[in-house]
């Protein structure tokens, strides 16, 4: 599990210390980790999604957290665009004042992020549009 590998890099007060893959990691990875475990917190701390709805997002989140730090090594900047607007959009989807415009047009980024990699890395582009539905479905 990404999410429970051996490796401390380094510990900020007040956070869990962040966990990384191995001595190759790079900042970008360590960057995109942490991105992914505030995402998976937010979810956690969400009190509207029901159990059976967390734990389908949990399960959605960590299959592309995974994807997309195996992404970082060819594609750094791709995959730093896919967990940037995942955040955006599990933010927008799950916050108190509901805000569509701000919604769709997170989701819109990041159904953009996956644009040309269809052919390449359908695993991963088939996890955003899973993930855009289900957090689309969310803010209606």
């Amino acid at each position: 599990s990404l999410f429970s590998l051996p490796i401390t890099i380094h510990h900020r007060p007040g956070e869990s210390p962040l966990v990384a893959y191995g001595q190759d990691t790079t900042y970008n990875q360590v960057m995109i980790e942490d991105t992914f475990r505030k995402i998976k917190s937010r979810l956690e701390q969400s009190p509207e999604l029901s159990e059976k709805h967390r734990q389908e997002l949990d399960e959605l989140i960590q299959s592309l957290a995974e994807q997309t730090a195996e992404l970082s090594k060819t594609r750094p900047e791709d995959s730093k665009s896919i967990s940037e607007f995942a955040n955006l959009s599990t933010q927008e989807a799950v916050r108190n004042s509901k805000r569509p415009d701000l919604l769709r047009h997170s989701l819109d980024g990041l159904s953009a992020s996956v644009i040309g990699m269809e052919a390449e890395h359908p695993q991963i582009a088939g996890l955003v549009n899973r993930l855009c539905s289900h957090l689309s479905n969310m803010g209606i």
